[in-house]
């Protein structure tokens, strides 16, 4: 079934059955493609499953249980009457945009509030200004590391005001304070090496190749 809009189902789906594998194959997709935006593939079946987002080897954790997520359509009598086909287009829209708002919505309240109880926040006015308040997020990073040692920096993810007062600071930094931020980006860095050569440690035959 077709659309100017693009394809949205094999033509060979003549029955109901078909259909409905059609959509479910579909709207996973969707729920993959949003997934896959904001997490990366190790934490994303993790979260997924309602699971404890934390690494294994961690004591203290926050359990943000399972979510629930969903969507009702509404169909006009009328639109099945007339095969009105366009309906499945806007359906498909309005389903990744609901799905889209609330898994964000989720996620991001499963880490605030997994923040919230373990003390892992900067507070801007606490800290004085913007850009201390920067330097402290650093100061409670631990930098992930590769097996082969190439640190994986982390993303911020903030509203637009916050964006705009974070690239002000970032933008109206000294010197003296790029190369201070440099110098605790570079300890943390090399504290994440550190780190992942003791996991490696544990592991006896750790890269060797056989």
């Amino acid at each position: 079934m077709a659309s100017r809009s693009g394809t949205y189902f094999v033509n060979t789906a003549v029955s109901s059955e078909e259909i409905g594998r059609a959509l479910i194959a579909k709207f996973g997709a969707i729920l993959t493609d949003i997934e896959s935006a904001y997490l990366n593939p190790e934490n994303t079946q993790r979260f997924s499953h309602g699971g404890p987002l934390r690494r294994p080897s961690a004591t203290n954790f926050f359990n943000g249980g399972t979510k629930k997520h969903s969507v009702i359509y509404e169909v006009k009598f009328q639109d099945i009457v007339e095969h009105n086909v366009s309906i499945l287009r806007l359906q498909i829209e309005s389903f990744t945009t609901a799905m889209q708002t609330q898994f964000v919505h989720s996620l991001y309240t499963v880490i605030g509030e997994s923040c919230d109880s373990i003390g892992n926040v900067v507070n801007a006015e606490v800290e004085g200004s913007t850009l201390k308040a920067l330097e402290a997020v650093w100061e409670k990073l631990e930098i992930q590391v590769a097996a082969d040692g190439t640190p994986k920096l982390p993303e911020m993810h903030c509203g637009s005001e916050a964006y705009e007062k974070f690239k002000e600071a970032i933008d109206g930094m000294s010197p003296e304070d790029e190369a201070r931020m440099e110098r605790v980006k570079a300890r943390k860095i090399a504290e994440g090496r550190e780190r992942e050569v003791l996991r490696q440690a544990r592991f006896i035959g750790y890269g060797i190749k056989t």
